[in-house]
């Protein structure tokens, strides 16, 4: 009885050697984004943990034989779940979980945001630029708008082209104009890229930023008369906490026009 008794012991423990030391395959999804759009490249990687030396074969839930999976680029058809093991001559690995991946059909879009969208001089303007549908492993480009020219990216029918800001390549939403001046006013436009090859989304909307003060000539006509009177018309946008309006002339500065709230006249 005690030589039978030892002889299951160590069957048992043999088996349990021979489970333990069973390699499991693991499937990864590379790189590893929560959410993938059509026309992106992803690419699928199986390991074999603990199974010694590389000499495997692969078996996949799809009609696929080596440890790596490139799809370039992905389509909708490629929504699923993954699975995959590793096989060498009677041998088999454990299966991989099922990795499982969803592929958008429209490509996402970039959403930019200026604040403040009316800039005093010296102000510290911030643009901000979100990828509507996902938040990872975007890098931020960052564009002003100008006129259409060859040899720029144009939108909108070429309507106008799109021109890149110094240093507009970063993994940060945000991009600052510090400090901003009258030449930052206009147009500007973001969009993301990421991965290898990249993708990008589209372009944003535009946005713009304008200056917080301006002058407007009442009746607004192209000539104007010596005995007719007109209106300068100085308006104010955002905060005119603090302002002071100055009216400059041929003769020099007249620095008592007023404190102004967002609007102030004077008729010549």
């Amino acid at each position: 009885l005690c030589i039978i008794g030892s002889v299951l012991v160590i069957i048992f423990v043999c088996l349990c050697c021979f489970c333990a030391e069973r390699p499991v395959a693991v499937l990864t999804l590379q790189p590893n984004w929560t959410q993938i759009f059509r026309g992106e490249t992803v690419t699928l990687r199986c390991d074999i943990q603990g199974g010694g030396d590389t000499d495997w074969e692969y078996s996949w839930n799809i009609n696929h034989n080596t440890s790596e999976y490139r799809i370039s680029p992905v389509y909708t058809s490629h929504t699923g779940s993954y699975t995959c093991e590793g096989v060498k001559g009677n041998r088999s690995s454990i299966i991989s979980d099922d990795v499982k991946q969803w592929i958008y059909h429209s490509r996402p879009k970039a959403v930019l945001s200026i604040s403040p969208q009316w800039m005093n001089p010296g102000d510290s303007v911030t643009l901000n630029c979100k990828v509507k549908e996902s938040s990872t492993g975007w890098r931020f480009s960052w564009y002003k708008t100008v006129p259409y020219r060859a040899g720029l990216p144009s939108l909108l029918d070429k309507s106008y082209s799109v021109e890149p800001l110094s240093g507009y390549g970063t993994t940060e939403e945000s991009y600052t104009l510090s400090p901003a001046g009258p030449t930052d006013t206009g147009g500007y436009v973001c969009r993301a890229g990421r991965g290898d090859p990249v993708y990008y989304t589209d372009y944003s909307e535009p946005q713009y930023l304008q200056s917080s003060v301006s002058v407007r000539i009442s009746p607004n006509r192209t000539q104007h008369f010596t005995s007719k009177s007109l209106s300068l018309i100085c308006d104010l946008k955002g905060n005119s906490t603090g302002w002071r309006l100055m009216r400059y002339t041929e003769t020099g500065v007249d620095p008592i026009w007023g404190n102004p709230t967002h609007q102030a006249t004077l008729t010549i």
